[in-house]
């Protein structure tokens, strides 16, 4: 998306946060000159980056989209500790220069600059964080309280920079969850994880020597591995539009969460979007897929943590509720129903004469005993949604025999 064609509170977030993180680092700068210390260790994290990547990259089949779960955090998170605020930003500043090049290829050039100062600002941040701690070198005091300032300190820089990206894409397409928005999805906070546990590692080595820091390459490029294999899998489970379930992946979940007593009920939820071929001739595939993150959200939020959701199909959802009556389960579908339909139109082209669209969607709602098959909860489940698409849609239905019409919300 080019910068004009930005939602304006996009926008204004981006100027804002660019212009805050430039006068951070100008205030900072005037605070502490880098020493040759600096630039010794500086040179050695980039290098230690652009190596690590270069060789993961060779194992990496061309056009790979797994090739940009990376490890650099492992460098980057370690110079807050190792390097004053300024040169820590600066390292943060090439190394993110260098990755969107070569991990994430070509983008619009305001994308890259936010990024740049956001990473930049809040790794200086961190990096003043701890300098404040006033503790000594982890290395010649090793501590509780100081191996806890290290720790505080990295993850803290890499959360905040979690959030105020995250807080962009946000506020760019507000369809797309919070935690997918932040990078804090599975496979997000596994290299969370190795980041920050490689990156304890790097810094203590780097406070005995600088030279010791290279020490940590050859943990660094065996360990990347992993978290490509771990992105593969999550790919297999995961719908790419919507971060959802697959289908597939749900029917296993799901299998080993059916009640086996006849005395519980287990419950299906299908959701279908109203109209949604028109909608996609209308406004285009991209408002359709951006209906299909909104209608994902308010599934995701209107039901339990226990529940399961995917995306069933094209534009239908199946959401799965164990150990839960029809009663309980119509006020969750009614729930969705709301949900959906008090967001706001979807951020589409539009004119008076094509306004904004908004969403709707039907709800099938159907529970049975313990021990009924999945399959048979879906197919009843779904020949309530089509009661409910063809008696005019916007509203929940009950399987035959267990319920009626819910009247829609006015």
């Amino acid at each position: 998306m080019a910068i004009a064609e930005l939602p304006r509170r996009a926008l204004v977030y981006v100027l804002a946060v660019d212009l805050l993180c430039v006068g951070w680092l100008l205030a900072t700068a005037r605070l502490a000159t880098p020493t040759t210390r600096d630039a010794t260790v500086a040179a050695l994290l980039l290098g230690c980056i652009v190596l690590t990547v270069e060789v993961s990259r060779v194992a990496i089949p061309s056009g790979s989209r797994l090739g940009t779960v990376s490890l650099d955090g492992a460098w980057t998170l370690s110079a807050v500790v190792l390097l004053s605020p300024t040169a820590a930003a600066l390292v943060v500043a090439a190394a993110t220069v260098y990755l969107r090049i070569r991990l994430a290829g070509r983008d619009h050039w305001y994308r890259v600059i936010f990024t740049v100062l956001a990473m930049a600002s809040t790794y200086s941040l961190a990096s003043t964080a701890y300098q404040l701690t006033g503790l000594p070198s982890i290395a010649s005091h090793p501590s509780a309280a100081n191996l806890a300032a290290v720790v505080v300190c990295l993850l803290g820089g890499e959360l905040v920079d979690f959030v105020v990206v995250g807080l962009a894409i946000r506020a760019s397409d507000p369809s797309i969850p919070f935690l997918s928005a932040i990078g804090l999805r599975r496979v997000g906070v596994y290299a969370t994880a190795a980041n920050l546990g490689l990156a304890v590692l790097v810094t203590i080595a780097g406070t005995v020597s600088p030279l010791f820091i290279v020490a940590a390459i050859p943990v660094v490029i065996a360990v990347q591995p992993l978290m490509r294999y771990e992105g593969l899998e999550m790919a297999a489970r995961t719908d790419a539009k919507t971060g959802l379930m697959r289908h597939e992946t749900w029917q296993q979940e799901c299998a080993v969460r059916l009640s086996p007593a006849r005395d519980a009920e287990d419950a299906v939820i299908m959701v279908d979007i109203d109209h949604f071929k028109r909608f996609n001739d209308g406004y285009g595939h991209l408002a359709g897929d951006k209906a299909l993150r909104t209608v994902a959200g308010c599934i995701a939020q209107s039901i339990r943590p226990q529940d399961l959701v995917c995306r069933f199909g094209g534009e239908e959802f199946a959401v799965f509720l164990a150990a839960t009556s029809v009663a309980e389960a119509t006020a969750v579908g009614e729930r969705i129903r709301r949900a959906v339909m008090l967001r706001p139109a979807v951020d589409a082209p539009s004119s008076p004469d094509n306004p904004a669209p908004t969403i709707t969607v039907s709800v099938g709602v159907a529970a049975a005993p313990g021990g009924t098959a999945l399959e048979d909860l879906v197919e009843r489940a779904d020949k309530a949604l089509y009661d409910a698409k063809n008696s005019g849609r916007n509203q929940v239905r009950q399987a035959p025999g267990v319920g009626g019409i819910i009247p829609p919300y006015r």
